[in-house]
């Protein structure tokens, strides 16, 4: 339960908060295109890192952090 959904929102939640904290750069599509890219790339890492945790409390914590900390970013940039 913890590898799959877990892993998934991580990469959800990062995906829509990168364009907060990314600058845009110089043709102003940074922002918009390296969270497309980089989703699968959280996802992958989130996942195998569940699957060879042995610890999962540990790894239950790591993984809400993020997405704590990635929907804070949200909900700041939202309400601000």
């Amino acid at each position: 339960m913890l590898a799959g959904p877990g892993a998934f929102l991580l990469a959800l939640v990062s995906m829509a908060a990168t364009p907060v904290w990314l600058p845009e750069g110089s043709a102003g599509v940074d922002n918009v295109v390296l969270p497309v890219i980089l989703a699968p790339l959280i996802w992958v890492i989130a996942f195998v890192y569940t699957c060879l945790e042995e610890r999962l409390p540990r790894c239950a914590a790591i993984l809400t952090s993020g997405i704590g900390v990635q929907a804070m970013i949200l909900i700041g940039q939202i309400v601000i």
